[in-house]
């Protein structure tokens, strides 16, 4: 069930229904969304991640990455589109960036870019 569902007008940017539109909601999948086209854009696809102990420390979804398996950037947008996994954002966003907090940044300003309100990752 929708808590707070909006519907907008594509081309004016108005909205045509909206239903406690004050609540307060957080923006997981939208920030993943957001991850993923930045992950996206930098290419390399095939390019090989290892995970990191400290990104198998998330709640409350992830796929059970384990430190030291390697996976595609490919493979690993699956798991976040998909499954919307935490551990998987944590990996690409190290990987993309060297560390979360540097992809934080990117995040933010992309989300600027795109005149949306995507809160900063993580």
């Amino acid at each position: 069930m929708l808590r707070a569902p909006r519907l907008v007008d594509s081309y004016s940017g108005d909205f045509l229904f909206a239903k406690n539109e004050n609540a307060k909601q957080y923006p997981a999948s939208s920030t993943k969304i957001l991850t993923a086209l930045i992950v996206i854009e930098s290419g390399d696809l095939d390019h090989l991640v290892a995970v990191d102990l400290a990104d198998t420390k998330v709640e409350p979804s992830s796929l059970g990455l384990k430190p030291g398996e390697q996976y595609t950037r490919r493979q690993l947008l699956f798991g976040l589109l998909l499954k919307s996994a935490n551990d998987v954002a944590m990996a690409l966003a190290r990987d993309n960036a060297g560390s979360v907090s540097a992809f934080a940044e990117k995040n933010e300003s992309a989300s600027r870019t795109a005149r949306c309100n995507v809160q900063p990752f993580c």
